[in-house]
């Protein structure tokens, strides 16, 4: 839910249209001049991945997150307003990524093998 009203405020993309060259024919996909759609993960479904490729053996996730706000894109775009309000509340950001881990924009995850085989297999 926060991430749809952060796309409708402007604060982040669903398309990556701010990598387009300004004439509108670089960048994206294949360097074509169509942006490349933000795809955003959730623990669970790198969960769901990692197990439909290897259902058999306990793996560990360890999910890590960190919080970027926009502030250099929206000075590029014009948005004087939404710049000046990012800026005022970057330093709140610390504390919402301390409490609301998971709703932060970066997301990385490191994947193990423990060798350990499912509980529900039989030796």
């Amino acid at each position: 839910m926060l991430m749809r009203i952060a796309i409708r405020a402007g604060l982040t993309e669903d398309f990556e249209r701010s990598a387009i060259s300004a004439d509108g024919l670089r960048g994206g996909v294949a360097d074509t001049g169509i942006p490349n759609f933000v795809y955003r993960w959730t623990e669970r479904e790198v969960e769901k991945t990692i197990a439909s490729y290897d259902p058999a053996h306990v793996t560990d996730i360890r999910f890590f997150y960190d919080l970027r706000l926009p502030i250099q894109r929206l000075a590029r775009s014009g948005a004087g307003m939404m710049r000046a309000v990012t800026t005022l509340v970057e330093p709140l950001s610390k504390a919402f990524a301390k409490v609301l881990p998971s709703q932060c924009n970066e997301f990385a995850f490191a994947i193990s093998k423990t060798g350990k085989r499912q509980l529900w297999i039989e030796s």
